[in-house]
């Protein structure tokens, strides 16, 4: 059966401009490739002096095979004459020789398999789950959700009859299942089969459970067959022939989701998002990438926020604007405005969405009421540090020496359009208010003519003004005629998991300098500013060019340091009382005080800043005879920006008694990490106990 498996398909295809009009010969080779390699026929590669490996850079399983499949069917009429001879001459329209066939319950699908060889299915009745999965799909898709059934094959020869056919073969782990494009009605809607694994133990996660796999690849590909329904050619023609099949894909996933929540397949693939966020959604890359199924996040994002009956009505919409084009942006922008009665556009719900994003992972419990997705705690996160492979998303600055300026076009600061960039302002806490002092004697500031700024507050004072402590500049770039999304998450000093949230969109017409004032900083720990530049108009993006760098500048102005934290050195303080007498103690013991040494701009240094690890405080107490009494220790945190630090002694043993009167020696040592690898500085000293 499997030498019969090379089919290329005679149709021509309705698709206009939606081609290029050239494919340069490595594009050309690389479709072939994918191709073979989605329906399982590897070894034809060598004939074009490929191979069938697959980059390291991509993770497997590669998920859907449909963009592969279909990027081949639409260009087939592009390829070289010596490439379609190479592929062969005899073609058939369907795989052959498949032995045994069933229908579903319903009668609407006809599984084809075999029961021994390499396509062998899983069990004997592994085909009639399938079935039954399919009726189970269809019911949700067209009766509940309200798609529109898709078209039936039974009007040409190879379809045979009206029902949907699925042909169960050996995929090799590569790919879960695709949906093969088959013959076009008009130059929207057009005919399809699918293919899926015979048992799915190649991947790892569904051996000896291969269902589950049956059932997310089931809702994703059958609704690749809704869409070829409503409107096959919306996608992108980006350059050298890579379709842009992102919308395409990120819906097949959500319905994945909408299908069988508990399985919850999509999981693998959000490190796909979460890694890039600074990529559009829109992109696509070729066949292989996963960019798309980690996208699927903001289907999600829609059905969760508005109502899943977007994700139909936007793809209803996309088939009204015309066929050939890439009309996802446009689509959504039109739904959301008609749902909400024009109180939410597409850029204000992405510029929602963007804050979404980061409350997932271990962030997930911070989010404020209304944000975030149902299940965001498993979701994958956003690094806001650095990983030992060098790995760091968000953009953390923590030194105000400086003021910030953001190249515009800097790798990851500078988001493609629909995407977002985050810039997280650290250890806010710790910065010291710019302050003046005044006597006024005409009135209240700053309307004061005759007033004298006071150096002496001792000697009083009228008012104290707080001038600018935080000023942020966010210069936007006028040739992103669209809303930009501005959000700042602030995460709060006394509640550590606790945040604010504040959604800003600016309108297109805006082209000044925004400006943002803060005087007091003490209440927050951290600052994270999101920009996300939207828009829902497919004409303002830059394709032809590559993807659309929108161009920003953040820059901070008035932060100060605290002078008195500036380079001090690893210090330990004399302890403090010395004597301890108990009497006078109120119940306090004896603080051993140090000092953990700061850099030029008043932060601790050995700090997760600098070295991802903490600093270290131990002291141990020994008496005169030498026996160790106590040992005291203290992790110094990033956050606890202070002069000094100490670890306290209650005058107790390590059995929880009191000690006698006495002379006690302590050995204090200073640390710069939390394994005690990197002794900063040490010390002993006397202390007398006296009861």
């Amino acid at each position: 059966m499997r030498d019969k498996l090379l089919w290329i398909l005679i149709i021509i295809l309705c698709v206009g401009s939606s081609a290029a009009e050239d494919l340069s010969r490595q594009r050309q080779l690389e479709i072939v490739k994918h191709y073979l390699m989605a329906i399982g026929q590897s070894e034809h590669l060598a004939a074009f002096s490929l191979d069938a490996t697959v980059p390291d850079s991509i993770r497997l399983p590669l998920k859907c095979g449909t963009p592969a499949v279909t990027e081949f069917v639409l260009n087939r009429d592009k390829l070289d004459n010596d490439i379609l001879k190479s592929l062969g001459t005899l073609v058939e329209p369907r795989p052959t020789g498949f032995t045994d066939s069933i229908d579903s319950p319903s009668g609407r699908f006809r599984i084809h398999f075999v029961r021994s060889g390499q396509d062998a299915i899983y069990s004997d009745d592994y085909a009639d789950s399938v079935a039954a999965i399919y009726d189970a799909v269809y019911d949700h898709v067209v009766n509940t959700l309200g798609f529109t059934a898709p078209p039936t094959d039974g009007f040409y020869p190879e379809g045979g009859d009206d029902a949907f056919d699925v042909y169960l073969m050996d995929l090799g782990g590569l790919y879960y299942g695709l949906t093969y494009l088959d013959s076009t009605i008009d130059a929207q809607v057009a005919t399809a089969y699918q293919i899926l694994d015979n048992d799915y133990q190649e991947i790892s996660v569904y051996r000896n459970r291969p269902l589950d796999a049956v059932r997310v690849t089931c809702a994703h590909e059958f609704f690749h067959v809704i869409q070829f329904g409503i409107d096959y050619s919306d996608f992108a023609v980006y350059p050298d022939g890579v379709f842009g099949t992102y919308w395409i894909e990120m819906s097949a996933t959500w319905m994945e989701e909408e299908m069988y929540d508990n399985i919850n397949d999509y999981y693998f693939y959000l490190w796909s998002f979460f890694n890039f966020p600074y990529s559009s959604i829109q992109q696509t890359l070729g066949s292989w990438d996963l960019h798309a199924y980690g996208s699927v996040v903001f289907p999600i994002f829609l059905s969760q926020r508005f109502d899943r009956d977007l994700i139909r009505d936007i793809w209803l919409r996309c088939r009204d604007l015309g066929a050939n084009a890439d009309h996802f942006p446009e689509a959504a922008a039109y739904v959301i405005d008609s749902f909400t009665n024009g109180s939410a556009s597409f850029a204000s719900a992405f510029n929602e969405f963007t804050v979404w994003n980061y409350f997932t992972g271990s962030r997930a419990q911070m989010a404020p009421d209304g944000i975030g997705y149902e299940e965001r705690a498993a979701y994958d996160e956003f690094l806001d540090h650095m990983t030992p492979e060098g790995d760091s998303v968000i953009a953390v600055y923590n030194n105000y020496e400086d003021p910030i300026v953001v190249d515009a076009y800097a790798n990851l600061l500078s988001p493609d359009h629909n995407a977002a960039f985050y810039l997280k302002l650290d250890e806010l806490q710790t910065l010291v208010a710019d302050t003046t002092y005044w006597n006024c004697v005409d009135g209240a500031f700053p309307a004061c003519n005759d007033s004298a700024e006071v150096i002496d507050t001792t000697a009083g004072y009228d008012i104290v003004h707080i001038d600018t402590v935080f000023e942020v500049g966010l210069d936007l770039d006028p040739d992103f005629p669209n809303d930009w999304g501005v959000s700042y998450i602030y995460q709060l000093e006394d509640q550590f998991d606790s945040t604010e949230v504040e959604l800003s969109t600016l309108p297109a017409s805006f082209n000044d300098l925004v400006e943002f004032d803060y005087d007091d900083l003490s209440q927050f720990r951290s600052m994270v500013f999101v920009i996300s530049p939207a828009s829902g108009q497919r004409s303002l993006y830059r394709l032809s060019n590559g993807w659309y760098n929108v161009g920003y500048q953040i820059s901070t102005a008035g932060l100060m340091v605290d002078s008195t934290l500036v380079n001090l050195p690893a210090t330990i303080l004399a302890p403090y009382p010395n004597p301890a007498v108990v009497s006078e103690l109120d119940g306090d013991g004896i603080m051993f005080k140090f000092q953990v040494p700061t850099d030029s701009t008043s932060f601790p240094l050995y700090g997760e800043r600098y070295s991802g690890s903490s600093p270290s405080l131990y002291v141990d107490i020994y008496n005169v005879a030498g026996e160790r009494v106590r040992n005291l220790s203290q992790i110094v945190q990033a956050d606890e920006r202070s002069g000094t630090y100490w670890s306290e002694w209650d005058l107790k043993n390590e059995n929880g008694d009191l000690v006698a009167s006495g002379v006690y020696i302590a050995y204090a040592r200073l640390f710069g990490d939390s394994e005690q690898e990197q002794l900063l500085v040490e010390d002993k000293a006397k202390v007398l106990v006296i009861r």
